[in-house]
């Protein structure tokens, strides 16, 4: 369950220069013991430019207006329970009979790869910074948003995987840190208006960079879980492919199969990226992006 409690004070001075400050208490009942709550404020400044002496006398402007804000949003986005710890049901057999017992977790049955309880998993925070500009021209005919934007997030709230030593495989942490840049554009077109008929026209574009920064063990790499400093936190990892084996490729092929593998033509080529004639670990790379 999610509580909050909110406050907003809004002030305009001469209807040019407007001031928003904002704040909310957020409490995530999912979360730990002592990190439930959290308080995240919010500012923005608008700045009504064709409202200016200066503007004022430009007959085909009809709206501009700049702004600049400051926010910090959170998210607490996981499953009840994931901080207590569960446990699994199964049976046994005991003698002649299967008696029932309980597992904190056992990934080789059905659900039974529960995740580790974290007592100290808390909010994940962004910051956000963005600046924009609304524009209104010729009686509305070409209107629109610009905005550029750029964050940064702390105490990443994300499922993981864990070495199974402990009896778990995975578990919910605060692994790190990530930052995002972006670019939206919104443009409103009305080429033909007449009084039985009107033609308007949206276009919408937009532009989003976001990397890793740091994880949990600081500036390395997680290549169990696909997260590299520098990279997207939605990648996709693994080994390449150059087409297919072709009965021309044998010679090539051989080299491959005499360190144990089993080509035969038809079947995928993987780039071997060290070459040494041996497709493991050491060929996986970055092949892309998810998102």
């Amino acid at each position: 369950q999610l509580l909050s409690y909110m406050f907003r004070v809004n002030y305009d001075y001469n209807n040019k220069y407007l001031l928003t400050v904002s704040g909310r208490w957020d409490g995530a009942s999912q979360l730990a013991e002592g990190n439930k709550w959290a308080f995240f404020p919010s500012a923005a400044l608008g700045w009504r430019l064709d409202q200016e002496e200066f503007l004022k006398d430009v007959t085909w402007l009809n709206q501009l207006k700049f702004r600049l804000g400051v926010g910090v949003t959170g998210n607490s986005a996981i499953d009840p329970y994931q901080t207590k710890g569960a446990i699994v049901s199964l049976y046994y057999p005991f003698g002649s009979a299967l008696a029932p017992g309980y597992a904190a977790s056992e990934p080789l049955i059905k659900d039974g790869a529960v995740a580790m309880a974290n007592k100290n998993l808390s909010w994940e925070k962004t910051t956000q910074y963005n600046i924009g500009l609304d524009y209104s021209v010729l009686n509305g005919r070409i209107s629109g948003v610009l905005d550029f934007y750029t964050s940064r997030t702390t105490d990443l709230l994300m499922a993981m995987t864990i070495p199974s030593l402990n009896g778990y495989t995975n578990t919910y942490a605060n692994v790190g840190k990530t930052k995002n840049f972006g670019v939206d554009l919104s443009l409103n077109l009305v080429p033909i208006q007449t009084k039985d008929f009107e033609w308007s026209s949206t276009i919408n574009a937009a532009y989003q960079k976001d990397e890793i920064v740091e994880l949990a063990n600081g500036k390395q790499d997680d290549i169990s879980n696909a997260w590299f400093i520098g990279e997207s936190i939605n990648v996709f990892y693994g080994t390449a492919s150059d087409g297919l084996w072709q009965e021309s490729d044998a010679a090539e092929m051989a080299k491959f199969n005499a360190n144990g593998h089993k080509f035969e033509a038809g079947m995928v080529k993987p780039v071997d990226q060290d070459g040494n004639y041996i497709i493991d670990s050491n060929d996986r790379i970055i092949l892309g992006n998810k998102n």
